[in-house]
């Protein structure tokens, strides 16, 4: 039976279960609980270099089992980056809560220019502040409880309509209804080609005025 549950943001969930203090997340609420994971730690780490992300789980202060999730990359997504970095995509960042072991992997896969990890909602959105700061023009695509601040922050903010949560498509300025990575690039050259025809109608209209 459960008893009572408390969600840990960024890190997983505690919560009391037939009588039992149950503990299941990351590194991070393992330490928060002055768990020992250190057993099971080589392992962890092999795991984690080939692309999982790790879930603990504690019981009563005593780590209990720990499970290895993979997640798939999408078979367009390193097509969709690939087309917006030759349209003019100047970085690629990702920004992840997962580790920082399984993030360079999926990076390295899709020729991603550089990996945050281990961030937090407010990291994210900090990160996006930065590179404004830095003058550059920020566009923060993301389907999640944990982007969708990052996502309002953005110059830009794209959300996955399909799949993704309602905060997040809320936050959005663009929803992609279709479930396809490659509608971002799609969006991106179609951004483009409207920037082109408002500047070509504006001299358009400008000589037509003086001449």
């Amino acid at each position: 039976v459960v008893e009572s549950t408390t969600p840990i943001k960024g890190k997983g969930i505690a919560g009391q279960v037939d009588h039992q203090q149950l503990v299941v997340g990351n590194r991070a609420l393992m330490q928060d609980h002055h768990i020992d994971i250190s057993q099971a730690e080589q392992d962890a780490l092999y795991e984690e270099q080939t692309g999982h992300t790790l879930v603990f789980a504690a019981i009563n202060g005593k780590l209990a089992a720990v499970l290895s999730i993979k997640d798939e990359v999408r078979e367009d997504a390193k097509q969709a980056i690939d087309l917006m970095k030759q349209h003019g995509v100047k970085r690629t960042i990702m920004l992840t809560g997962d580790n920082a072991h399984t993030a360079r992997v999926i990076a390295e896969q899709l020729d991603i220019d550089e990996v945050e990890a281990g961030l937090l909602p407010e990291d994210k959105t900090a990160y996006v502040n930065q590179l404004q700061n830095q003058g550059y023009h920020v566009a923060m695509a993301g389907d999640g409880i944990n982007d969708a601040p990052a996502i309002a922050t953005a110059d830009i903010g794209l959300a996955m309509g399909d799949g993704g949560t309602d905060i997040s498509m809320e936050t959005a300025d663009i929803v992609l209804m279709a479930d396809r990575l490659k509608q971002y690039a799609h969006a991106f050259l179609l951004a483009k080609a409207t920037h082109r025809n408002i500047k070509q109608n504006i001299w358009i209209a400008m000589l037509t005025v003086f001449a």
